[in-house]
């Protein structure tokens, strides 16, 4: 258990600073943060981890019942095998308002018969982030929404247990 921990603070971690420089556009930035990453998640599970995936898709075997937002850019995807479990990155932007994001992922999780395990709001209007743990079988969800620069940035880390 204490490994599954580690690897989710490890992703998270990750997932923060890939976006952060995968928003800046600095192509290098961008590079030198993903072979960071790699790095780090190698280190704290021993696996071994890929973080590029082909521009715009989900990444190979990305779970079919995960509802993915549409219309949206994916601007980062990624996937990474250990033990038999995998853990999914995608980062997705979009121009539709915030709510609506939240209102649409809400009614698919609802529709698609995942639990909601954890909902958090903080802040109002373009300062609003909402943060969700979902679940459903072999599958956690955790589905971060907010607004970055103008647009609604959706990350969702999924975790499928073997």
């Amino acid at each position: 258990m204490e490994s599954k921990n580690a690897i989710k603070l490890s992703v998270t971690i990750i997932a923060g600073v890939l976006l952060i420089f995968g928003l800046s556009g600095c192509q290098m930035a961008t590079e030198v943060a993903e072979q960071e990453a790699e790095r780090a998640i190698e280190d704290v599970t021993g696996g071994q981890v890929e973080l590029d995936a082909p521009a715009g898709e989900l990444p190979r075997d990305f779970p079919e019942d995960v509802p993915v937002y549409d219309p949206a850019t994916i601007e980062l995807s990624s996937s990474m095998a250990q033990e038999g479990a995998t853990v999914f990155l995608v980062t997705l932007l979009t121009d539709d308002p915030l709510q609506d994001v939240i209102d649409w992922h809400t009614a698919e999780w609802e529709t698609r018969g995942w639990t909601v395990d954890y909902e958090m709001t903080q802040g109002s209007g373009d300062a609003m982030t909402a943060s969700f743990t979902v679940s459903k079988g072999q599958i956690e969800n955790i589905a971060i929404l907010s607004v970055v620069e103008g647009q609604t940035n959706i990350a969702h880390q999924v975790f499928v247990s073997p």
